[in-house]
């Protein structure tokens, strides 16, 4: 083959080459993804013109479901292999076309220059992968709030333990105190109950002595009147001031023992009073022992190894590695039977994180904690 020759086939070759690039039509849609986001530009060519949209979902954990959604509209060119576009909103993409899909060079937040590749891909494979997409990081999200709210809960769990136990503390204190009163009060009531007996005994020996010296006193005063002597006056006087005196000293007697029972009267009272307020704090003290033991029981739980393990995956978003399981049986604390049944439709409305023991933390539709077993 002569020189000649070669070159027009050399020239047929490279003319066929870039007729090729030139009738490329990059007409299409093409998905790319990484760790964190997702994008799909699809494209309409024109005569070298191109005309479509770009759509992007992110993560963003400033929102409630973790990411976020946008859309713009793209305009540019296609030169051979290479391609730029534009937004609506100015950003410029420079690319290329690949065998499978096109790369695109854009600028990131840093002024960095990000590479990504896009394949070839339908409206419909898109759509699934944003469903997959959204759901992991909603899913995410709900984990990292029922996280937060577990270490919510045992922050104020520690919180109870302590002002349980100190209460129980402080009660016990009182309860002494109270026991020594009451003990005081018992001893007093003994006291007068003794000093009342006594001062009964009293009252009806004064009863029977009043009782006398009134009758030595009407037989005193008939005979003065029947024989008025010097002897029956004298007689009628000393039976009266006999009787006097003894009515003094029953009035005495009697305002001594109506003081002791109305002593009586007041220590009962002191003593019921001292009784009901020991009974109350006794009462406070076994809610507070319960409380104290219920949250034991689930710290204990919480802090058995696997739950700190898969808290703290919780809390990072790491919703495959927290075990995160659902269930239809809801418990409001360790104590309590069935609560509830947390399903809407066929959308289960709690999350679970296995513990490794017996009770299981769940999130509820309240956001508040509960329990399965």
């Amino acid at each position: 083959m002569n020189r000649k020759h070669y070159s027009n086939i050399t020239f047929l070759g490279a003319a066929l080459m870039l007729g090729a690039i030139a009738s490329a039509d990059l007409s299409g849609g093409y998905m790319g993804s990484n760790s964190d986001s997702m994008a799909f530009i699809t494209l309409t060519q024109t005569k070298g013109k191109l005309e479509g949209t770009w759509q992007y979902v992110g993560e963003d954990r400033k929102k409630p479901n973790w990411y976020k959604a946008s859309s713009t509209n793209v305009t540019g060119i296609v030169d051979g292999k290479k391609f730029t576009l534009k937004t609506s909103s100015g950003v410029l993409l420079q690319g290329k076309v690949l065998s499978n899909g096109i790369q695109v060079r854009i600028a990131a937040a840093s002024g960095e220059l990000v590479t990504l590749d896009y394949k070839s891909a339908t409206d419909k494979v898109w759509n699934a992968a944003v469903e997959k997409f959204k759901h992991s990081r909603a899913s995410s999200a709900l984990a990292h709030r029922f996280g937060v709210a577990l270490q919510n809960r045992i922050e104020w769990l520690e919180r109870e333990k302590t002002g349980a136990n100190n209460g129980i503390a402080i009660a016990r204190e009182y309860l002494s105190d109270l026991e020594a009163d009451i003990q005081e009060k018992e001893s007093e009531r003994i006291i007068i109950q003794t000093q009342i007996e006594s001062a009964k005994l009293k009252l009806e020996e004064a009863e029977r002595s009043l009782l006398k010296a009134e009758e030595e006193e009407d037989k005193a005063n008939a005979e003065e009147i029947r024989n008025n002597t010097p002897e029956t006056r004298e007689a009628a006087q000393a039976a009266r001031r006999k009787a006097s005196e003894a009515r003094q000293s029953y009035y005495t007697t009697r305002s001594n023992y109506e003081h002791l029972l109305a002593d009586q009267e007041a220590v009962s009272a002191d003593l019921e009073s001292l009784r009901g307020r020991k009974a109350e704090l006794e009462s406070k003290v076994r809610e507070a022992f319960e409380r104290f033991e219920d949250a034991c029981l689930v710290l204990n739980i919480l802090g058995s190894t696997e739950s700190a393990q898969n808290l703290k995956n919780l809390l990072n978003g790491a919703l495959s590695a927290s075990k995160i399981m659902t269930t239809n049986f809801v418990y409001s604390n360790p104590r309590n039977t069935v609560a509830g049944i947390i399903y809407r439709g066929r959308e289960v409305q709690c999350l679970a994180i296995s513990t490794g023991l017996d009770w299981v933390p769940v999130l509820l539709v309240s956001g508040k904690i509960g329990w399965i077993r």
